[in-house]
């Protein structure tokens, strides 16, 4: 099994062809539905510019100068339906063209750097989904054998899932109530490609053997990583070892130092933070199986040691909230 790096944050990838793309069509403002790290790719590179940005949303994200809160949890399908809101709604807003689908050149080659290894099976978290159907087109354009393994939160996101809009998944950055790419998502799992909706507890799973392996990752850019799991791989008759895993997170390895003398360290910026938000936590309380996965976790992070089968839920749920606590750290989603 290998591991597929991009030279920079996923999210930064051609980014700016985006702002090119803007001003050559001299638009004046960008419009884009984001869940934080596309918006501020957008934002960082058009800095030098007279740009306007504005994110749509259908709840705050903390980004309050730059949202603009969808009605009604309406959803907009296209750029031209979500053009046509931000002029309706902002009558400073000028020309506005959508960046939500923008496909740069800069991510087709950087498919083709991960197709290029021929692998039988390519791991990666889908989101909206852009990076699965480039893949999925040039696997039919080349006529390659390889299959792609998607990982998206169950029951929040937009293949299954369409127009739900509470979301609660540790996996943040991959919830979405809508995806304009949804036919091609499911005709690629039609023709045997796989979509894997995975509980909060297989993207823990998938964040530890990310960690194990040195990277700082964000649980969502850390999804490609379910398929270290030998029941996952089980479930679907993968036996092959000719996999793929695309790292969407965090490019940077932790320092080898680090994770010999406190490999707890790693994560401490991650999954405990993302426990602030207290109704996720909640959640869990109907869940053994998941409590007692990030009970762990929080043990592991103070190099404690607990039994977790001596606990009862709302005891595991107390010690996840002294843990977070002792830590510390927003309570937002920042994953």
């Amino acid at each position: 099994m290998k591991i597929h790096n991009f030279p920079r944050n996923y999210k930064e990838i051609g980014i700016e062809e985006v702002i090119q793309d803007a001003l050559d069509n001299k638009v004046d403002t960008i419009s884009v539905i984001s869940s934080g790290n596309y918006l501020n790719a957008i934002l960082e590179a058009s800095k030098k510019t007279n740009l306007k940005v504005v994110n749509l949303v259908n709840q705050s994200l903390g980004y309050p100068d730059l949202e603009l809160l969808i009605e009604d949890n309406r959803i907009l399908r296209n750029p031209k339906e979500r053009e046509a809101y931000v002029a309706d709604k902002l009558s400073n807003s000028g020309k506005v063209k959508d960046y939500t689908d923008f496909i740069p050149k800069a991510l087709e080659q950087e498919a083709e750097k991960i197709l290029a290894s021929n692998p039988d099976y390519i791991s990666l978290g889908v989101g909206t989904g852009k990076l699965f159907v480039i893949l999925y087109r040039k696997i039919k354009e080349k006529g390659l054998k390889t299959k792609l393994f998607g990982v998206l939160p169950r029951g929040e996101n937009g293949v299954f899932n369409e127009g739900n809009f509470e979301f609660t998944s540790l996996a943040d950055k991959l919830t979405t109530p809508y995806t304009s790419f949804r036919d091609e998502l499911l005709q690629a799992q039609s023709e045997g490609h796989i979509l894997f909706e995975a509980e909060d507890k297989d993207f823990l799973k998938a964040k530890k053997q990310a960690r194990k392996r040195g990277y700082k990752e964000e649980i969502s850019g850390s999804a490609g990583f379910v398929l270290y799991d030998d029941e996952i791989k089980a479930k679907y008759r993968i036996e092959s070892e000719n996999i793929l895993v695309v790292n969407t997170g965090s490019q940077q390895k932790t320092p080898l130092y680090l994770r010999i003398l406190k490999p707890a360290a790693a994560l401490a910026a991650s999954v405990l933070l993302a426990l602030g938000v207290d109704h996720k936590v909640q959640r869990y309380n109907s869940d053994r199986e998941a409590l007692t996965c990030v009970a762990k976790t929080a043990s592991e992070l103070l190099e404690e040691e607990i039994d977790v089968n001596k606990m009862s839920n709302p005891q595991l749920g107390k010690y996840i909230q002294e843990t977070k606590a002792r830590i510390g750290g927003p309570n937002h989603y920042w994953l």
